[in-house]
């Protein structure tokens, strides 16, 4: 029998988010014969390329000011009382937290309902339905299934999506109806799947998936420059702290030429870019590239062949940046925070900060790995490619991934 999925995203293929979705989509176009892809991003246009039997649609995730008051109505829902006795066990119900819960699943239900209506064109298909995050979007998955047990249904989680620190009200809706429904949960790392097992108990369709990457062949150009190259790739926003790179890298003092290089665009752009006038101009070269696609920064890499990638996030899923950093053989500076201890092994592959770590923190083990005999560096670098290899591999992850999924 055919198959036909429904892929829920947050963007993709529009605009810039979820460029990682563009090492995935291939090996998903191979395992089914129709893919639908209801992109929640109305606004911008295409920027990315699909395979050929992918449809896009395009359908708002935020509710306008008169869906949000019909939200009220979800105030009838046996769900809706379901969580609210659920929730009001583990925390102290706040006005925000019982907004979230009707308005949560108001919109489930409509994004369930045009669900249903576009799958009607394909009865003679066997039905997957996906959702990128575990979201509102994962939710109506869970509430489409219930109409239909025929289906297939599963989700990702990655990190916003499954820490409720990270979300407004330190609250998360509907989490035991997704798991109660839901097929599969893929967790992008083990200490995420960990998370979920102690906040909201284990269950057999619980499974580790992890993300991965493709890699290019490696340039045979010689690199442009012969300075220290210190590359990063992340928005420009609060959480990533970018600022702390440029203030370590002020500080370093070395005999060699230090070059910095980032990809990555928002918010602080212009505020970042001031700041390594007023700290770099007289210390090294530095570049701010701003947005860039997935095969710029890619190509970049395996062109200029930088010596070392440099996360500080405040929080992580697992960083996809890094294994597209490993996966051209660079080592990485990374904070210990979400699954990253997964990926970066102090010592192996890179180096682990604090999650509360400083410039003069970043600035020593900079100037350490530069003082590293050459040798240890290779082996840094082997190491990075190594693990690559082994765990964070776009051919190996997907096509595992998709080989259960279709199996379900």
């Amino acid at each position: 029998m055919k198959r036909a999925l429904f892929f829920l995203t947050s963007s993709f293929p529009f605009g810039t988010g979820e460029t990682f979705i563009e090492n995935e989509i291939d090996y998903l176009a191979k395992a089914f014969d129709k893919i639908i892809i209801i992109s929640n991003d109305t606004q911008n246009p295409q920027t990315r390329t699909v395979p050929d039997n992918v449809q896009l649609l395009r359908m708002p995730y935020e509710l306008d000011s008169k869906d949000k008051a019909k939200a009220l109505s979800s105030i009838i829902k046996p769900d809706f009382w379901k969580e609210l006795i659920w929730v009001s066990k583990r925390k102290k119900l706040r006005k925000g937290i019982i907004n979230t819960m009707l308005i949560s699943l108001y919109k489930a239900y409509k994004i369930s309902k045009y669900l249903q209506q576009q799958s009607a064109r394909f009865n003679e298909f066997k039905i997957y339905g996906y959702s990128y995050w575990c979201n509102d979007n994962a939710l109506s998955l869970a509430l489409w299934k219930r109409k239909d047990k025929n289906i297939k249904v599963f989700c990702r989680l990655h990190g916003w999506d499954l820490y409720e620190d990270r979300s407004d009200f330190k609250y998360l809706p509907y989490r035991m109806t997704t798991v109660n429904r839901l097929n599969n949960l893929f967790f992008i790392s083990e200490q995420g799947m960990k998370y979920w097992q102690t906040n909201y108990g284990n269950s057999k369709n619980l499974k580790v998936s992890r993300l991965g990457t493709k890699c290019i062949k490696s340039s045979d150009t010689n690199k442009s420059s012969d300075a220290f190259h210190i590359v990063s790739c992340s928005s420009l926003i609060p959480l990533k702290r970018v600022h702390l790179i440029i203030e370590a890298l002020s500080k370093v003092n070395s005999e060699n030429k230090i070059k910095w290089t980032h990809f990555g665009g928002g918010k602080l752009y212009n505020e970042l870019e001031e700041l390594s006038k007023r700290l770099l101009n007289d210390k090294i070269e530095w570049e701010l590239k701003g947005q860039a696609s997935n095969k710029e920064v890619m190509e970049y890499y395996t062109s200029e062949q930088p010596n070392l990638f440099i996360n500080v996030s405040e929080t992580e899923g697992i960083p996809v940046s890094i294994m597209e950093a490993f996966s051209c053989g660079i080592p990485a500076i990374a904070t210990a925070v979400g699954g990253t201890p997964e990926i970066v092994k102090d010592g192996l592959n890179g180096y682990l900060l604090n999650a509360n770590t400083d410039a003069q923190s970043i600035k020593e083990i900079i100037t350490n790995h530069i003082n590293l005999p050459r040798d240890n560096q290779q082996e840094k670098s082997r190491n990075a490619k190594v693990t690559w290899e082994e765990y964070y591999s776009a051919e190996k992850n997907y096509k595992g991934f998709v080989e259960f999924a279709t199996t379900l």
